[in-house]
């Protein structure tokens, strides 16, 4: 038999070549993006394994956090209302002017219930027990009367600003919450000048 009659004869090595041809072909030869993704969920590289790690941790993140900033929206609104955390904020005579002033100009731009009623004008700084500590005067008594007022106000108009998606303060609120600031503003000012006068009296 001639030698090249053997060409036509399979060895063992040969065979192993052709399968291993044909198993590339099924595995790795195909572009399709099917081929490609079966390729990457058998053998994944180091990175589809971190953006399947990051799609993990992404879907619990995504379905949790709504949640969990409401419910800190709603932790810090009761922290701020709270009358202890209010009375270390402002306990002094002369932070009380400035508080409500501040709360009358975010009641004339509220856009919600939440800002309307965002704090207790009977807690707090407004609270019975830290206005009795203030010394007895004019300044003090209309600090008390500017609380008692805008704890009414807050009651009197409520109907007019009981959601959350809409807030119309109507015109007669605003009119009584800019005098009760002009009438605080006169009594800061009585109060300071009198205050300014002593100091010079007394030479401090």
């Amino acid at each position: 038999m001639d030698i090249r009659d053997y060409k036509d004869y399979e060895t063992p090595d040969s065979r192993r070549g052709q399968l291993t041809r044909i198993g590339a072909i099924d595995y790795g030869d195909s572009d399709n993006w099917l081929a490609k993704l079966r390729r990457q969920v058998r053998n994944p590289s180091l990175l589809t394994f971190f953006i399947m790690a990051i799609v993990i941790l992404a879907i619990p993140t995504v379905i949790v956090a709504p949640g969990f900033y409401s419910g800190a929206k709603e932790g810090i609104v009761r922290i701020r209302q709270d009358p202890f955390v209010q009375f270390l904020e402002v306990s002094t005579p002369s932070h009380v002017y400035p508080y409500l002033q501040r709360n009358i100009q975010l009641m004339k731009a509220a856009d919600t219930q939440s800002e309307w009623r965002r704090i207790s004008f009977k807690l707090g700084p407004c609270h019975e027990a830290n206005l009795a500590q203030f010394p007895e005067g004019k300044y003090t008594t209309g600090i008390a009367q500017a609380c008692n007022d805008l704890h009414n106000i807050q009651l009197e108009f409520a109907a007019d600003c009981l959601s959350e998606t809409s807030c119309n303060i109507p015109p007669a609120a605003i009119v009584r919450l800019n005098t009760i600031s002009v009438n605080l503003q006169e009594t800061f000012s009585d109060a300071y000048s009198s205050r300014h006068t002593e100091s010079l009296g007394t030479g401090e």
